[in-house]
């Protein structure tokens, strides 16, 4: 994809450049634009041995259509002569080459473009649009410059930039193995719903449009990220990523970045419907339970309809039961994602990644608390529900604790089975039933 630089001259744009270049390997181009730059400048010059043959060819070899990496500085002055050739070689990777079907297919991995100031004309804005990653750049601070100044590298800086060494020895084959991964890699719904909510947080609070091909290209980046890391599915800290692909101007990069961040963290939506569900359930359950003294299998001369109610409620607890278990563990990953942003991302520098982590894990373990307690809650139902988990006389009571008519949860189990230690308790209790347990013996402790 290629990437914009905004910024002042002199903050080693065109340096960047160069170093991609010989990372990638290939030729590099690289032209400063003005409004008087012309066509044969950037395309090459017409070749005078076709005019001859009645062809209209420009000799392309050195110039922008044969180049692997370009650096097209103040390219929002290219003009109009320019402008279509050009949009045509960054979003296709071809250049048309005289009349008729002559496309020639272009090497181009990456276009860096560079400007001190962002494009006014609208007629600039298919441009801007071409350009997907975005990042604004500075002149280093005055404990930066100090630093530069004094470092023994400096000179071999210029020698490594000038040097026609390129580095490309196997990247072919990285970029090939990460292409070919993409298709698998899956991007779940919760990542689309962010992303439509960021687009909307632009469009709405920002006031900029955000096309199409944008969103498509930002989604396999999204992949490329996942896949980079080993990951099989896209995750939310790879959505990071889009804080530097949506923003116009850069006052508004602080904005999107803070949006993001915001609503990293999975939604907890599911855990407020789930505590009402429970709650509606255990009382219907609650009903029934002591409509059948405790009978939940007909032993004692229960219903059958009242005992297939039952089995009903414990079904649709289950299935909320499963949904929480998953979000747990959406949870949990994600949290474990956090803990190693700042040791195992290559794609977000380690002072970006410590803020992140500061400002969202937090929050993740507040959520996957919740998450745990309300788990907890329906794992108590469905035992109440089960036969030969607990006691009949005791069904009831087990529920109304659960709906918080009691504080005393000690009525779930035995004095001696609250007294026994945690040991002893799991050699009794097995699952779900020692959590209910754990529960009920931190109540009366």
């Amino acid at each position: 994809e290629h990437v914009l630089f905004i910024g002042p001259p002199g903050t080693s744009k065109s340096q960047l450049g160069r170093r991609l270049s010989q990372l990638c390997g290939g030729p590099f181009f690289q032209r400063l634009f003005t409004k008087f730059t012309t066509p044969d400048e950037i395309f090459g010059p017409l070749s005078l041995r076709a005019l001859e043959n009645d062809q209209y060819e420009r000799c392309i070899e050195g110039f922008l259509p044969t180049a692997t990496v370009a650096f097209l500085d103040e390219i929002f002055k290219a003009n109009s002569a320019i402008l279509n050739t050009l949009l045509t070689i960054l979003n296709e990777r071809q250049f048309d080459n005289g009349a008729g079907s002559r496309r020639v297919e272009c090497p181009l991995k990456c276009v860096i473009g560079a400007s001190n100031e962002l494009p006014e004309s609208d007629e600039l804005d298919a441009l801007l649009d071409r350009f997907l990653l975005r990042a604004q750049v500075s002149p280093v601070s005055d404990e930066g410059l100090l630093k530069i100044l004094s470092s023994s590298q400096l000179s071999k800086e210029d020698e490594l930039v000038n040097s026609e060494k390129n580095y490309s020895d196997g990247l072919d084959a990285v970029f090939r193995n990460v292409s070919e991964s993409l298709p698998s890699i899956a991007m779940n719904q919760n990542i689309g719903i962010l992303i439509k909510d960021i687009r909307n947080f632009v469009t709405d609070t920002l006031g900029q449009y955000v096309s199409d091909r944008r969103l498509v290209k930002a989604a396999r980046l999204l992949r490329v990220s996942a896949a980079t890391h080993g990951r099989k599915q896209v995750d939310l800290i790879d959505v990071l990523l889009l804080q530097h692909m949506l923003w116009t101007y850069p006052q508004q990069k602080d904005a999107l970045r803070e949006f993001i961040i915001d609503n990293l963290t999975p939604n907890n939506d599911i855990v407020d419907q789930s505590k009402f569900l429970l709650q509606g359930l255990a009382t219907e359950a609650l009903t029934m339970v002591k409509k059948t003294m405790g009978d939940v299998t007909g032993e004692s001369g229960a219903r059958e309809d009242d005992l297939e109610t039952i089995k009903s409620i414990a079904t649709e607890v289950g299935e909320i039961k499963r949904l929480l278990e998953q979000h747990s563990n959406d949870l949990e990953r994600h949290i474990a994602l956090l803990n190693d942003l700042e040791y195992n991302n290559i794609w977000i520098t380690s002072d970006e990644a410590q803020s992140v982590k500061q400002n969202c894990l937090p929050l993740a373990v507040e959520a996957s608390t919740t998450v745990s307690e309300v788990l907890d809650s329906a794992t108590t139902l469905i035992l109440a529900l089960t036969p030969g988990v607990i006691d009949n006389d005791l069904r009831s009571s087990v529920i109304e604790v659960l709906m918080g008519g009691s504080e005393d949860n000690s009525t779930i189990f035995s004095e001696d089975e609250l007294q026994m230690s945690l040991k002893e308790a799991k050699r009794i209790f097995k699952g779900d039933e020692l959590k209910v347990w754990k529960k009920a013996r931190n109540s009366i402790t």
